[in-house]
Formats: C-alpha cells, sequence, structure tokens
C-alpha cells in the first residue's frame, strides 16, 4: 500500500489587491494561489536558490540602486524628516508584533 503524502497549511499576509490581481492571472493559466506557490517551493527545493528572473545579478542591481539613488537625490518631490520616517517604522512595527501576539 502506498504511503499518503502528509501536507502542511500555512497563511501568508499579503496585500487584498496584489491577491486578487495574481489569482486573476493565475487562473487565466488554469491555476491558483496554492498552485503557484507549491511550485514556486518545489522549484527552491529542486534548483537550491531562487529562480531565475526573480533575481537580479549583481551588476544589473548596482545600476538599478544606483538610479534609484540618483532619482532619490534630484527629486523635487515633498520630503520627509528623520524623524517622521523614524516614527512610521516605528510604528509598523509595532503592529506586526501586535499582529503576531
Amino acid at each position: 500500500m502506498a504511503q499518503q503524502v502528509k501536507n502542511e497549511l500555512f497563511s501568508v499576509r499579503v496585500d487584498p489587491r496584489m491577491k486578487a490581481d495574481a489569482s486573476a492571472i493565475l487562473a487565466s493559466y488554469g491555476l491558483n494561489l496554492s498552485d503557484a506557490v507549491r511550485m514556486l517551493l518545489a522549484r527552491i527545493t529542486i534548483e537550491k536558490q531562487l529562480p531565475q528572473g526573480l533575481v537580479m545579478d549583481r551588476d544589473e542591481y548596482d545600476v538599478w540602486f544606483r538610479g534609484k539613488v540618483h532619482e532619490a537625490l534630484v527629486s523635487t518631490g515633498p520630503k520627509h524628516s528623520h524623524e517622521t520616517v523614524m516614527a512610521n517604522a516605528e510604528a509598523a512595527i509595532r503592529r506586526v508584533v501586535a499582529e503576531r501576539e
């Protein structure tokens, strides 16, 4: 008699809009979110790394990152004080900790 594989359930927190958009795209391929997560985990397990396309090579990332820094330095958009940024980050951390408790 073949032994039945035991599956384990886990949950992921995602933005509701992202979930809906991804679900619609996957449905066009006949897949659902669980299928996509299983496929990703299988690829990571088999390849022992993130699949190509999910990570940039170092030189490509360096060019992208330097471009983003340059954009930020020359931006004329709204500026946020260090204190405001830190207060927002601390509030976000408190929310995550509270959700996990």
